[in-house]
């Protein structure tokens, strides 16, 4: 039995409700800035290799600066996954 179960008792069904609608919005906000903490760390990483290992790997600096800017809601490491996908395409 949860917690909003064994207090509420079925009385309150709105209030349970708006709880439930609460603490799936605080999930997700913490779910989100653990997914950027990372991304971050993932930068501060790659902006340590040399220009031939970024190649090696299909980025280029430019793209660590780019990915850097984007927003906070966009997910930096799909978006250099992308890059890194279009930079071996052509270099194939």
């Amino acid at each position: 039995m949860n917690i909003v179960n064994r207090h509420a008792h079925g009385f309150f069904p709105a209030l349970e409700e708006v709880f439930r609608h609460l603490c799936a919005r605080v999930e997700k906000a913490m779910r989100n800035r653990a997914r950027r903490y990372r991304d971050i760390q993932a930068l501060r990483d790659l902006h340590e290799l040399n220009d031939a290992q970024l190649r090696d790997i299909g980025l280029i600096r430019g793209d660590l600066y780019q990915v850097s800017r984007l927003p906070v809601k966009e997910n930096a490491t799909a978006e250099l996954g992308r890059l890194s996908r279009r930079t071996k395409h052509f270099n194939v």
